[in-house]
């Protein structure tokens, strides 16, 4: 096989990834296909009010392509978006791109030797290799709530955010606190008249304020030899460290437990908003949050958290189990 023929399915980090490594071997018949109009996978599709990633730049970034004039420590959507436009620039993945192709089967045919992957529009492409690189966060995943379909006001995922609907002015439910919740809850916030946040389970909190870097930390990472490798190496041992608390839970684990307390408590000052968002479960059971806003934002005038459940949804809004309505205008 002279030059193998190597499909990849998925433009994001992890398609762009594999095309630059297969080049760096030699492979030079590669195409990527996305449904999306551009590259960026989840980060195109996650247009959310704040929306950033919850991992430091220095870490969340190609070992290849890194970058010393990152702005924060935690990137935004934006731009996260732009370093890998720059990345598949230089190292010409984008020429290999085609957008706009939603992918519906990949078929290995014995007789041939071949992979034939086609899409919805019913085009074929015919390879020697497959590579999925979709990845889990570019489907939404909707709980499924009683009444919702009848509900008048108007309603979306947050992961198919939609910009048109102004919020000012609105009576709002958000309806879980996962990870985008806990970006998203704080920018909207102020516009809303009044926010209800529904919460099933509480979360454990590290903090971060994730403020732009200071003129002179930015211009050191710029411009000191090897204060970028070893920034990246640190952030890499912290995020060790976190994992080694979480896989020894009655040891070190208690450690990351006393932190996360501490910080909670110095947020929650309001005795019932931290009786109902405090977590029931050991820490590091479900995914670690990092915010230095989210728990504030739920002491606001304006801010509810519910922990009852929802009990079904009306043309008016969302009703609980103990009978209670909460009228509103959109549900997220």
């Amino acid at each position: 096989m002279g030059n193998p023929r190597v499909l990849i399915v998925g433009a994001g980090f992890g398609g762009i990834g594999a095309c630059i490594e297969l080049q760096s071997h030699g492979f030079d018949d590669i195409t990527i296909l996305d449904r999306a109009p551009e590259l960026g996978g989840t980060w195109f599709y996650n247009g959310y009010p704040g929306s950033a990633c919850d991992v430091p730049s220095h870490l969340y970034s190609y070992s290849f392509a890194q970058r010393r004039d990152w702005r924060r420590l935690c990137s935004t959507r934006e731009e996260i978006l732009r370093y890998l436009r720059e990345v598949a620039h230089e190292h010409g993945v984008d020429r290999r791109i085609e957008t706009g192709v939603e992918v519906t089967a990949c078929r290995w045919d014995d007789e041939r030797r071949a992979w034939t992957t086609t899409a919805a529009d019913g085009r074929t492409w015919e390879s020697d290799a497959v590579i999925v690189a979709t990845g889990q966060l570019h489907r939404e995943a909707t709980p499924r709530i009683e009444g919702l379909e009848g509900f008048r006001g108007h309603s979306f995922h947050s992961a198919w955010w939609d910009h048109d609907y102004d919020l000012r002015g609105k009576r709002v439910a958000v309806v879980g606190t996962g990870a985008s919740a806990v970006q998203f809850v704080p920018e909207i916030a102020a516009e809303t008249e009044r926010l209800y946040v529904f919460q099933r389970t509480g979360n454990w909190f590290m903090p971060r304020r994730n403020r732009s870097y200071p003129a002179p930390i930015a211009a050191a990472i710029s411009r000191v030899p090897g204060l970028q490798a070893f920034r990246r190496r640190f952030v890499f041992d912290y995020g060790e460290s976190l994992t080694a608390m979480i896989r020894n839970p009655r040891t070190l684990g208690r450690l990351g437990r006393l932190r996360s307390s501490l910080f909670m408590r110095w947020q929650l000052r309001d005795p019932e908003v931290r009786r109902k968002a405090w977590p029931d479960y050991t820490f590091g059971c479900k995914r670690v949050l990092f915010s230095s806003y989210f728990l504030p934002t739920l002491q606001r005038e304006n801010v509810e958290l519910v922990t009852d459940p929802i009990g079904a949804v009306n043309a008016r809004g969302i009703r609980t189990p103990d009978g209670r309505e909460r009228e509103v205008d959109g549900i997220i």
